[in-house]
């Protein structure tokens, strides 16, 4: 079913740099005339969500990183966010409030429309405090992706 995929798709993505490299030499031999780093193949790496940036975390980021700093290669990213000095890190811990005051709101948002009981969504709310640190890490669910492994 792969290669009938591969060969009726006017466009072929893996969901990452290095599955992208592994599907071009799995289906080299659809293009055996066409050397392996050509093979019609190409990837889509997920993105960050930076729905909950605060405006101080976005301009600290963007003087360390550039404008661009999530589009395209990220090769370079990390060396320079460990340039940022530990100063302007905790400086900008004033935006943490805002932040959190969004994600009570998205929370309480999300989980009464969804049918959560209202001790449910109070509950989920108090998690995010503006004196912590918090980093989000979203993932979609789905069964095959064998939950009970976390």
């Amino acid at each position: 079913m792969a290669y009938l995929a591969v060969r009726g798709s006017s466009a072929v993505n893996a969901v990452s740099r290095i599955h992208e490299q592994v599907s071009r030499h799995l289906f080299r031999n659809l293009f055996p005339r066409w050397p392996e780093s050509e093979v019609p193949i190409g990837h889509v790496t997920n993105g960050a969500s930076l729905t909950s940036d605060s405006p101080e975390a976005d301009e600290l980021w963007e003087r360390a990183c550039g404008e661009e700093r999530w589009r395209g290669s990220l090769e370079y990213v990390e060396d320079r966010i460990r340039c940022v000095d530990d100063n302007n890190a905790v400086a900008n811990a004033i935006g943490r409030p805002i932040v959190a005051s969004r994600l009570h709101t998205a929370a309480g948002t999300a989980g009464l429309y969804q049918g959560a009981a209202y001790d449910e969504v109070q509950a989920a709310q108090r998690v995010f405090d503006g004196r912590w640190l918090t980093l989000g890490f979203v993932r979609r669910f789905t069964a095959y992706k064998r939950l009970n492994m976390l």
